[in-house]
């Protein structure tokens, strides 16, 4: 039996003053105001360059009426979702973007005392949403790049109540097979929740990527985060979503706040949701310019990560961040990743033809030559 963390009483929270908050990164818009003159390109947000596709953008001509409250339960979505998935409705949770999933998620099961697992090169998010909730976070050392799972299993004791992973992870871009999170979860306590992040699930093209869905079935534990913000273009929106066991979610909707999707969120993530071409012709797009950019950047003679996410964490050989300066002052927002201890990295979102050879064309002409 799964049981939530009970109720907290406020002192018990982590002081506010001893977080540090999630770091989204320099947006466009406070640039422009800075640098007027400046057209940037945005390639540090992971987002989907070829934008909705066109049944969510017809869906967003279609303005509701605003006027009203949304459905609080998000039942024709749920039920789209359910259908889509080949799970019962009730196993849905929804969210405003998966990153409210993963804090109601936390909210729910950890406190003051617990302890929550997760990775070295993990999600920043995890952490901060350890803390806020008074628990401990142990990042357990990666080897190489991946997340080393039976050192995570391991690390689990009897204070943990949760164990987090993003599959493919972010920022590193990494993945790891049906067959290891199959022996990763059968380490796991079946009391203690397993969630795994998969907020990039439809850029992945390795053959072996897990079928949690399927796993859910012999692991009631493992929880899944999905969301309406990659692969279908509607990171504006803010728009995700669980998939649980009944119990879990149950649990979990006690912490949701009513009417967390928006009317206008809602009817356009069913529209995205129906358009499973649009998601090929993304996942597609994506495959092929992450495999031109890491043949240009090999004969630059740089290294990326080996990713299934759309994004390349770059190895300069040395601090990346005068690089990131440089590209910022010729109109391209890369990601410096200094804060996940990787300071001679730049995480860089994969963006349309026009804009990845400009990336590679000022790369060029910025490393020392031979």
């Amino acid at each position: 039996m799964l049981k939530p963390a009970p109720s907290t009483a406020p002192e018990s929270k982590a002081s506010s003053h001893a977080l540090l908050p999630y770091d989204p990164g320099q947006s466009v818009e406070a640039l422009r105001r800075t640098y007027p003159a400046m057209d940037f390109i945005r390639l540090s947000a992971n987002e989907n360059p070829l934008g909705p596709g066109p049944m969510a953008r017809q869906a967003l001509q279609r303005m509701p009426q605003v006027s009203r409250y949304p459905d609080p339960a998000g039942h024709e979505l749920k039920a789209a979702l359910a259908a889509h998935l080949g799970v019962a409705e009730g196993r849905i949770i929804l969210g405003n973007g998966s990153a409210e999933v993963l804090s109601l998620l936390a909210r729910t099961f950890l406190e003051r005392g617990d302890a929550m697992v997760t990775h070295q090169y993990a999600y920043s998010l995890f952490a901060i949403l350890a803390r806020t909730a008074g628990a401990a976070c142990h990042e357990v050392p990666a080897q190489g790049w991946q997340p080393d799972l039976p050192a995570m299993a391991r690390a689990v004791d009897r204070n943990t109540r949760l164990v987090l992973l993003a599959n493919p992870n972010n920022p590193t871009g990494t993945w790891i097979s049906q067959r290891q999170l199959d022996a990763f979860l059968g380490r796991i306590p079946a009391e203690v929740p397993v969630v795994v992040d998969e907020a990039y699930l439809e850029y992945a093209t390795a053959g072996a990527f897990p079928d949690t869905v399927a796993l859910q079935g012999k692991y009631p534990n493992l929880v899944i985060t999905r969301t309406f913000s990659k692969a279908h273009g509607l990171a504006g929106l803010r728009i995700g979503y669980g998939i649980a066991r009944e119990e879990i979610v149950a649990q979990v909707e006690r912490l949701r706040l009513t009417f967390n999707i928006n009317s206008i969120a809602h009817p356009v993530a069913l529209a995205a949701l129906q358009d499973q071409a649009h998601v090929a012709r993304s996942r597609e797009h994506n495959a092929r310019e992450r495999a031109k950019v890491q043949q240009r950047l090999s004969e630059l003679q740089l290294q990326a990560i080996p990713s299934m996410g759309n994004f390349l964490a770059i190895d300069f050989n040395r601090p990346a961040k005068p690089i990131f300066n440089q590209l910022l002052q010729r109109g391209i927002l890369a990601r410096p990743l200094a804060s996940y201890n990787m300071p001679n990295h730049l995480r860089v979102s994969l963006g349309t033809g026009k804009e990845n050879q400009r990336l590679l064309a000022l790369l060029e002409e910025l490393l020392p030559k031979p």
